[in-house]
């Protein structure tokens, strides 16, 4: 008699993770998609100035986001897709050069992520996504802020009321 793995039944141990831990993935998930265009902006016009001998300290902070955000979402979309394959249907993939793609599969899978651990229960995968996706978002909105200061109001739209900026 064959065993039939059905894709209802998580191939990983599950705990119950906290509302409170799902909502701080969700949110910073959120937060690193919101952010992502602006964190990597700046970059184009730092790499002109490193051209001319300029640039400041942070330029460099810049690029390491640029490569360590798409990295680690990465890591984290590649263990949950070995983990549960289910979660991506016959024949469809994830790009994993684009952030949207990416984190909109994490969150789509959060609370499953969320309630990660090992098969003894004393290590908490979910715990440690949590606090990696908290620590991205942190730097991708430092990295967008100098670009997100540079918009002001200037007043309503007189169509639709709108706050323009």
């Amino acid at each position: 008699m064959s065993r039939r793995r059905t894709m209802d039944i998580p191939s990983a141990p599950i705990c119950d993770p906290s509302a409170e831990m799902i909502s701080r993935a969700r949110a910073s998930l959120t937060a690193i998609r919101r952010n992502w265009a602006l964190a990597i902006e700046p970059v184009s016009r730092s790499s002109v100035a490193r051209r001319r001998g300029g640039g400041s300290p942070d330029d460099d902070a810049v690029l390491d986001v640029r490569t360590d955000v798409p990295r680690v979402l990465a890591f984290w979309v590649h263990a949950v897709v070995d983990e549960w394959p289910q979660v991506l249907g016959p024949g469809e993939s994830i790009d994993c050069t684009s952030v949207s793609a990416m984190v909109a599969l994490l969150k789509r899978e959060v609370e499953r992520i969320a309630g990660w651990s090992d098969a003894h229960g004393l290590t908490s995968y979910g715990a440690t996504f949590v606090d990696e996706m908290t620590s991205l978002a942190r730097v991708v909105r430092s990295a967008a802020g100098s670009r997100q200061d540079d918009r002001i109001a200037i007043g309503k739209c007189p169509s639709c009321s709108r706050r323009l900026k």
